[in-house]
């Protein structure tokens, strides 16, 4: 009979609390925001859109075509014009006649053939250079677009917990009024509402802080306010770190601009050492007086006697030896990055595959229990809440696990170790934040109450 009257008892005050709870949610002051949905495609698009370090590196492309285009060209002619002024040797006689004179440095190809690959050679470098960089801003504002999707996550949970945990606070305090609890449970609630107002706050500002970022990276194409479509997928491939690795030897843009910048010190030097050797000069002149005429041709070579450019061979010599030596220290960082990163991304996978399979299963069946229990009179609020309290707990756990999952993917394809792609999204991502399946996602308008 006991039983009875307090089950009643709760269930009564589940009602009026309730009540009281929507009433309160009622007279609360809320404004309403419209938030535009954006997907992590069209935000990503947004920010690499005239990025200013694609800029420039499309830039230093089309200086190096330009160099290419100029060390094709034949070295131009040099025109000589002048007079010729004679006098007499038994009288005062003097005339001026006109003269002139063409000369030609032929380009021989041992000169001519290494100017041209050295140009070659820094278009390559300057196309690298381009991939590098438009890999590195892919890779960054991917990270950035994770870790808003992460924080919007993040939001929903906690505030799922705060409503909860909003409501049974609304029922500790009528049931302190009745005299069925005592005043320090009451407190304790407070506390515990005070704790998710805090990690609630933090959140929020870390999303607003992740979107004015990329607003301003973007240029501020992307809205004042959006919203990620879709939550971050647990369904991420884990590749070996050969595989991985064999991909980014041949696709990193790093490696690849260090090889063009390495074929580029090989073409200076041979470059230096052809213009060590003779070099060949043609010559025409023409001149005449009243009574002769006079034209002569000769060809003659510049003999390097005290320049042999000794000094330029050293100094290419130098930096082929530099351009090998970051070859090599470019293999094995990206070598070492590579196997760092596959091994986080098995240990990510397989703590984001534990948690989803093993804790969170375990969390939701106690939750489930302690409901029960709760309904049933046999446990305290307090009891209930701890138990719902560690649910959220692990939640928040697999989220930060999925996006750690996705932050070293992320890192993989800056390496140029993993295609690029899409973000993985769904609708649901992980589990729903009170237990339940999650509805589709549908972010354009919402509520945001504003703490009293």
């Amino acid at each position: 009979m006991t039983a009875v009257i307090g089950a009643l008892g709760v269930a009564a005050a589940l009602t009026v609390g309730a009540a009281r709870a929507q009433t309160t949610a009622d007279q609360a002051p809320s404004k309403v925001t419209t938030d535009t949905v954006v997907t992590a495609l069209e935000a990503e698009a947004a920010v690499l859109h005239a990025f200013p370090d694609v800029l420039a590196a499309r830039a230093a492309i089309e200086a190096a075509e330009g160099e290419l285009r100029a060390a094709r060209l034949l070295p131009d002619p040099l025109l000589e014009l002048g007079s010729v002024r004679t006098t007499a040797r038994t009288g005062t006689a003097a005339t001026t006649e006109p003269a002139g004179a063409l000369e030609w440095e032929v380009p021989l190809p041992w000169s001519y053939r290494p100017g041209k690959e050295l140009a070659a050679r820094n278009v390559e470098a300057a196309g690298a250079a381009l991939a590098r960089a438009t890999l590195a801003v892919h890779a960054r504002v991917r990270a950035l677009v994770v870790e808003l999707a992460g924080a919007q996550e993040r939001i929903e949970i906690l505030a799922a917990q705060r409503a909860l945990t909003a409501d049974l606070g609304s029922l500790i305090a009528l049931r302190v009024s009745l005299g069925e609890s005592r005043e320090l449970e009451r407190l304790r609630t407070e506390v515990e509402l005070a704790r998710i107002d805090r990690a609630l706050a933090l959140a929020r500002a870390e999303a607003k802080a992740l979107v004015a970022t990329l607003r301003h990276l973007s240029g501020d194409r992307l809205p004042d306010r959006f919203r990620l479509e879709g939550k971050l997928s647990l369904s991420v491939a884990t590749p070996t770190s050969e595989e991985l690795l064999a991909r980014a030897l041949s696709e990193n843009p790093l490696l690849a601009e260090r090889r063009a910048e390495r074929d580029a010190a090989a073409a200076a030097l041979r470059l230096a050492r052809g213009q060590r050797s003779p070099t060949l000069v043609s010559r025409i002149e023409q001149s005449h007086d009243l009574d002769t005429r006079s034209q002569g041709f000769s060809v003659g070579l510049r003999v390097p006697l005290w320049n042999a450019n000794r000094g330029g061979i050293a100094a290419a010599t130098a930096r082929l030896r530099q351009a090998e030596a970051s070859l090599e220290s470019a293999r094995r960082e990206v070598a070492g990055a590579i196997a760092s990163d596959a091994s986080r991304l098995r240990g990510a996978r397989e703590a984001a595959q534990l948690l989803e399979k093993s804790a969170l299963r375990a969390a939701r069946s106690a939750q489930e229990i302690a409901d029960f229990s709760y309904r049933q009179g046999e446990t305290s609020l307090l009891e209930a809440l701890d138990v719902r309290r560690s649910f959220q707990a692990v939640v928040l756990e697999e989220l930060e696990a999925r996006r750690d999952l996705h932050l070293i993917r992320t890192e993989l394809e800056g390496l140029g170790a993993w295609p690029l792609e899409p973000l993985p999204v769904t609708a649901n991502g992980g589990p729903a934040p009170d237990g339940s399946p999650a509805p589709a996602t549908q972010p354009t308008t919402h509520n945001e109450e504003i703490p009293q």
